[in-house]
């Protein structure tokens, strides 16, 4: 299936808002691993990527925005946001109880959930956002 990925320019919208949201600063630290996780969801090589299903690649967002750090401020908010955005972008969206998906976002940031967890765990909870 070919997915509608997020670019770089909506990611750092998605930033723009969770920082006016909520508060914070917009400064990027590391481009360099800004540029990674906006590329790590359609990484692949020889043709086959490494996130095929529409859970991994929006687990791609969550977990490498948020383990990547690459803001001063609001890195959790965005990834999550950013994996939320792809979502609605390729016509899912996931049921949460706000609680379970805080937790998650803690746990991704803290390094005690892998991304492989964190795809199947969206993959239970995404329904047709028709």
């Amino acid at each position: 299936m070919a997915y509608r990925f997020l670019t770089k320019e909506e990611i750092l919208q998605i930033h723009q808002e969770m920082v006016k949201r909520h508060g914070g600063t917009s400064r990027i630290w590391y481009k360099g691993r800004l540029d990674a996780a906006v590329h790590a969801p359609k990484a692949g090589f020889g043709g086959v990527r490494a996130h095929n299903t529409v859970s991994e690649i929006a687990a791609a967002y969550w977990f490498h925005l948020s383990q990547d750090h690459p803001f001063e401020a609001a890195n959790k908010r965005t990834a999550m946001e950013s994996c939320m955005t792809f979502l609605r972008f390729n016509g899912f969206r996931i049921v949460w109880d706000h609680d379970a998906l805080v937790e998650i976002g803690r746990k991704v940031a803290e390094s005690k959930m892998a991304e492989a967890e964190l795809a199947a765990w969206l993959e239970q909870h995404l329904v047709s956002a028709e």
